[in-house]
């Protein structure tokens, strides 16, 4: 994953040739978001996801370790939140907890994950709706 460099020689139709780097990124996949649903107001919340390859195969545990916190939550709308999520290797997902605070509404969470040495990142966003307390 990541950054690659591969070398292609290519020849023309009058017979030159060269040979020359082209980069490309390959991207993890990213799965849906679980933990949007059915929020309360003060009530602890999980978010979830797993980064996978192009088959579906979750990511190796050594690139897990080796993303440390680029990969990240952001929060929007009726409450804000910002962390970086934990890579936990029995279940193979990335997740963060918070408690909500006092604001009713819709809102925004994005998860994104940034690759080394790139301006590119992976994301994905849901919307929640955060509830009013339960009633006693």
């Amino acid at each position: 994953m990541g950054k690659q460099v591969a070398i292609c020689e290519a020849t023309d139709q009058a017979g030159n040739q060269t040979t020359g780097p082209v980069r490309y990124l390959v991207q993890y996949v990213m799965t849906q978001l679980r933990g949007t649903d059915a929020w309360k107001v003060g009530e602890e919340v999980t978010v979830a996801m797993r980064l996978t390859d192009a088959n579906g195969h979750p990511i190796l545990h050594r690139q897990a370790a080796g993303l440390a916190c680029r990969v990240k939550l952001h929060q929007s709308g009726a409450q804000t939140h910002r962390a970086c999520l934990t890579y936990h290797r029995s279940t193979h997902r990335f997740s963060t907890t918070w408690t909500l605070g006092r604001h009713i509404g819709p809102s925004k969470v994005t998860v994104s994950v940034r690759y080394q040495g790139s301006s590119v990142t992976t994301s994905r966003t849901s919307s929640a709706r955060i509830a009013g307390p339960a009633a006693s």
